[in-house]
C-alpha cells in the first residue's frame, strides 16, 4: 500500500511539472511569434498586449493627423507599417534529469517544444536520475565547452531527484539552489537567456 502511494504522490508530482513545461512550451512560442497580443489566459480573462505593442500603438496614435486641423490625408507623414515578424531561430541548450532527457521520459517538453517551433536547434543534456549536483558537474562540459554553438536561450529543468532522494544524499534546499544559481549565472554571462523550471 505504501509503494502505491509514494507512486501516485510521484505521478502527480509529474504532472504538476508537466504544467511547467507547458508554461516553458508557451514562453519559446510566444518568443517566436514576437510582439503582438499575449492569448488569453485559461480563466477567459482577457490579457493585456504586450508592452511593444502598446507603444506602436501609442506612437501610431500620436502620429496620425488630426481630422479637425488638417484638409487632405497627407501619404508621407503616414506611419509605415512594420513588416509582419517572422519566427526566429533560437539555439537551445536543455540541461535536466529524466523530464528532459527524451531517452527515459518520451513524453519529454523538449520534443513538444522541437514540434511547436521548428526552425529553432534544441539541444538536449537531459540525464535520466541525475540531481542538481550531477547537472552543475557536466554544465560547462555539456553547455560551454570550445565547439558548442553560441546558445541564445539555456532551458535548466532539475530538483525534482533532489527533493525525492534520501538523507543519505545531504542534498538540502541550500546546496540545490547554489547548484542552480551557478547553472543560471554561468548561462547568463555566455549571453543566454535562461528558462528555470
Amino acid at each position: 500500500m505504501g509503494g502505491r502511494n509514494r507512486r501516485s504522490e510521484r505521478v502527480q508530482s509529474y504532472a504538476s511539472l508537466g504544467g511547467l513545461a507547458v508554461a516553458a512550451l508557451f514562453v519559446v512560442h510566444w518568443a517566436n511569434a514576437g510582439p503582438a497580443e499575449v492569448p488569453a489566459a485559461p480563466s477567459g480573462k482577457p490579457s493585456a498586449p504586450h508592452p511593444q505593442t502598446q507603444a506602436r500603438a501609442q506612437v501610431s496614435a500620436s502620429s496620425a493627423p488630426n481630422p479637425s486641423t488638417s484638409s487632405a490625408p497627407n501619404p508621407s507623414a503616414a506611419p509605415s507599417a512594420a513588416p509582419p515578424a517572422r519566427p526566429q531561430r533560437y539555439v537551445v541548450a536543455a540541461i535536466g534529469d529524466s523530464l528532459t532527457d527524451e531517452r527515459t521520459y518520451p513524453h519529454a517538453y523538449m520534443r513538444q517544444l522541437r514540434d511547436a517551433c521548428p526552425k529553432s536547434r534544441w539541444d538536449n543534456y537531459g540525464v535520466g536520475g541525475n540531481m542538481v549536483n550531477q547537472m552543475r558537474r557536466r554544465f560547462d562540459a555539456d553547455v560551454l565547452a570550445r565547439g558548442k554553438p553560441r546558445y541564445t536561450h539555456l532551458i535548466v529543468f532539475g530538483g525534482v531527484n533532489d527533493v525525492y532522494s534520501d538523507k543519505t544524499a545531504g542534498r538540502t534546499p541550500k546546496k540545490i539552489e547554489r547548484d542552480l544559481s551557478y547553472m543560471y549565472e554561468r548561462g547568463q554571462k555566455a549571453g543566454m537567456q535562461v528558462v528555470a523550471l
